[in-house]
């Protein structure tokens, strides 16, 4: 059993002088004699020496601070007597007074507050100002706290004093008014940081409470609960409004706290309730935009709304569209197409039917989409074997129309420009000649008019477009290939003497669309010609060459003369 002996303090000593007897008075105060906020110094020094002459103990005192304590020097507690902590509640907020004596206005003082309650689980340190030091109770509950002051000086902390004291919480309260017309603003005040929800059922006294509505109340930064009302919500009605508060606590208990009323004016309602009409998303060159509707705070509650849309004479191409709810908004697409493509000023008449039942007309602004484009539209179409016809459709301007062709093999080696003929309004059309490029797969198509791009498509060629499928010679070989790019040169007795016979005519010159004829060999070559530079340079389109068992141009530009073709055989 340790002895504590007795210990005698002046009154111009603080009671930290003592390292840790200091904190064994201050739980001793706190745990059965308190100390009143007006008890001196001298008196507290007094209470723990006698605490101190008549305690026996075998444990260990643990300090609240764990910091190691060291004892005041004389000249930092100089003036020191007779200085004591107050406090003083005002609403949710607690002001702590020390009067620092001249030897401790440059050192830091700080306070410990906690509830008796579940231990030191709300422990906060706050730092203490010159002589008044002011805290939240926002998130404080009521009940008794002890308060500990400690000072620091040369990097030790020193306890000071020790009080305890009871806080309460001020009672709930509430205000409500209207600050814009058709919205009413609750706050509620004062309600217990243990609090879980905070639920206001309002209503009007008109016919009872066939309208009461309840709101869950959010909390803010500050401790205030607060909602906001939509009157339209109740009717927009008039006269006396009632305004209950109930809380839940974690045990999903509920109860009232408070509650008022609030007498609503015809002032603070609208006169004329109607929802915002915008126009959105408006895009005139493609002739499309959207009607939105939306609730405000002076509007009535919709049920639902329809547009009536028209540019032409006598509603021509009148339509009527049903809104969707998206967002809390009401939205209508109008898209010219649907109204017989009709470039003009459309205009819109909104119809919203409300939950009461009732059904308003608005007229809302004219849309110019007298500008309004349909999209470019691009077809092909095989009219005769090697002959595609492509047609642009939808182009508004009037000048001359050009097609660049060109197949996907070899980059843009086999490009053809085509002029388009114009053969409905607002369609072009053309011949694209596929004897004039290479291979089958994807070609590109560019249009263009008055020297500007108006589109970029492809297309895909098959050997069934390019060549007739009337094509006996074995697949792969020269006379095959021949047949596929030239359909018109008959049957084997036609190569290439009997051609002649056949009605042919046969040179040595050479000619776009010709039959070129290798006749060396056991069974010679044959090859169409599809380009001409001169007598002398030429390119083919051909099949078994140098293995190649498919059709290509794989000699590009050669001499016929030096490669050995002596005949030609054109067609038709």
């Amino acid at each position: 059993m340790k002895k504590y002996s007795t210990l005698l303090l002046s009154s111009t000593l603080l009671l930290s002088t003592l390292t840790n007897s200091s904190l064994i008075a201050a739980q001793e105060t706190e745990n059965s004699t308190e100390l009143p906020l007006t008890t001196t110094i001298a008196e507290s020094n007094q209470e723990v020496t006698s605490i101190l002459e008549t305690t026996e103990t075998s444990e260990e005192i643990i300090p609240l601070d764990p910091r190691p304590k060291v004892a005041v020097t004389e000249s930092a507690v100089t003036s020191q007597a007779n200085q004591i902590i107050t406090t003083q509640q005002n609403g949710n907020n607690l002001s702590i007074f020390y009067q620092r004596s001249n030897a401790q206005k440059n050192l830091e003082i700080k306070y410990a507050i906690w509830s008796h309650e579940n231990g030191q689980d709300d422990l906060r340190w706050i730092s203490a100002r010159d002589y008044q030091t002011d805290i939240s109770l926002v998130d404080s509950k009521a009940g008794r706290y002890s308060i500990h002051a400690y000072i620091t000086i040369e990097g030790k902390s020193i306890f000071l004093q020790a009080i305890s004291i009871d806080i309460t919480r001020p009672a709930p309260s509430m205000t409500a008014k209207i600050n814009q017309i058709g919205l009413l603003d609750i706050a509620i005040h004062n309600i217990s940081p243990d609090v879980q929800e905070v639920l206001v059922p309002t209503w009007s006294n008109v016919n009872g409470q066939d309208d009461i509505k309840w709101y869950k109340a959010q909390r803010q930064t500050d401790g205030t609960y607060s909602l906001r009302v939509y009157l339209k919500d109740h009717h927009f009605n008039t006269g006396a409004y009632s305004i209950h508060v109930y809380t839940k606590d974690t045990q999903g208990r509920q109860n009232f706290v408070t509650n008022t009323s609030i007498q609503i004016c015809n002032q603070d309602v609208p006169s004329k309730p109607q929802p915002d009409i915008a126009l959105e998303n408006l895009q005139a060159i493609h002739g499309r935009y959207q009607v939105a509707v939306y609730e405000t705070a002076s509007s009535k509650p919709i049920r639902s709304v329809e547009v009536a849309s028209w540019s032409m004479e006598k509603q021509a191409n009148l339509i009527w569209r049903t809104a969707s709810l998206e967002n809390g908004k009401y939205l209508v697409a109008v898209d010219f197409q649907e109204q017989q493509n009709h470039s003009g000023n459309y205009h819109n008449h909104v119809y919203v039917t409300y939950t009461d039942g009732s059904r308003v007309g608005y007229a809302s602004q004219i849309v110019d989409l007298t500008s309004a484009r349909l999209p470019l539209k691009f077809s092909t179409h095989l009219a005769k074997i090697g002959h595609i016809q492509v047609t642009l459709s939808n182009v508004y301007d009037h000048q001359d129309l050009q097609f660049a062709v060109w197949s996907d093999e070899n980059g843009q080696d086999d490009l053809r420009w085509y002029s388009a003929k114009k053969s409905a309004d607002r369609t072009y059309l053309a011949d694209i000649l596929l004897n004039q490029h290479k291979g089958v797969g994807k070609y590109h198509v560019h249009a263009y008019q008055g020297g500007k791009g108006l589109g970029a498509y492809s297309m895909m060629v098959s050997n069934s477009d390019r060549y007739s499928s009337n094509n006996t010679y074995p697949i792969g070989q020269c006379t095959w290939g021949a047949k596929e790019v030239a359909p018109w040169v008959g049957n084997a007795n036609q190569w290439p003497a009997s051609a002649q016979r056949a009605g042919f005519r046969i040179g040595n010159r050479p000619q776009v669309g010709a039959i070129a004829v290798w006749p060396a060999g056991q069974y010679g070559h044959v090859a169409v010609v599809t380009a001409i530079d001169s007598s002398g340079r030429i390119r083919v389109q051909e099949s078994n060459y140098a293995g190649n068992m498919s059709i290509g141009d794989y000699r590009g530009w050669f001499n016929p003369v030096t490669s050995g073709v002596t005949t030609y055989i054109y067609p038709h």
